[in-house]
């Protein structure tokens, strides 16, 4: 995230020497870090922390007068809660800010954080309204990340999707790494932003319908 901060800062200044007026160059630094747990006990009213089971949440997503599928997965139920209430009102009160501290079901291929297992060394980054970033300190941990395989292999077909073989080289090689961190950051959508343009094929290398 201190990462992060500094690659802003420096386009900004560099936009700012070159004199252009960038619709960023007010950020204000350090961005507020915001963890998931607070957005939806402030924006859906409700701790998501305390419903990590998946008919529990069911319920709640219910409650706010949202409409679940039957099969909706916790992730699914999650985003109908995050896309319809948390995130719109992050976005009213923040222009620019990371969200933290996902919740364990989210973890992906991250680590879960030593103080509290709930949650994961997660967080996206915000700027401009925009999503530009996810990142996460790495699940170098081969036997928790073959049970996520596990879980998830189980999964797949009770949504229609093909069941995959273990990635037994990838499991394997997870012996062998030391504590490590990523992201993926959207590079066109941080020249767009840095910008303010509206388009991403203003600044693509290769226009999306030419793909």
């Amino acid at each position: 995230m201190d990462d992060c901060e500094r690659l802003l800062a420096s386009c900004i200044g560099t936009l700012k020497g070159l004199g252009f007026d960038s619709p960023i160059a007010d950020t204000r630094f350090p961005l507020p870090r915001v963890p998931v747990e607070h957005a939806f006990e402030q924006h859906a009213g409700f701790s998501v922390l305390g419903h990590l089971d998946r008919d529990s949440l069911y319920r709640r997503v219910i409650g706010l007068g949202l409409r679940p599928a039957e099969d909706d997965r916790w992730d699914d139920l999650f985003h109908r809660v995050f896309l319809d209430r948390v995130e719109p009102a992050l976005l009213a009160e923040h222009a620019d800010f990371f969200l933290t501290h996902y919740p364990a079901p989210l973890a992906s291929l991250a680590r879960l954080a030593p103080d509290d297992r709930r949650v994961a060394e997660r967080f996206e980054l915000y700027v401009g309204k925009v999503e530009l970033a996810n990142g996460f300190g790495e699940l170098v941990d081969e036997p928790e990340q073959r049970r996520r395989f596990a879980q998830e292999r189980e999964l797949r077909p009770h949504a229609g999707k093909a069941r995959y073989p273990i990635a037994e080289r990838f499991l394997h090689g997870l012996a062998t790494l030391p504590p490590s961190a990523g992201i993926a950051m959207g590079f066109d959508r941080l020249i767009l932003t840095c910008l303010g343009g509206d388009d991403l094929d203003d600044v693509a290398f290769l226009p999306w319908a030419e793909t």
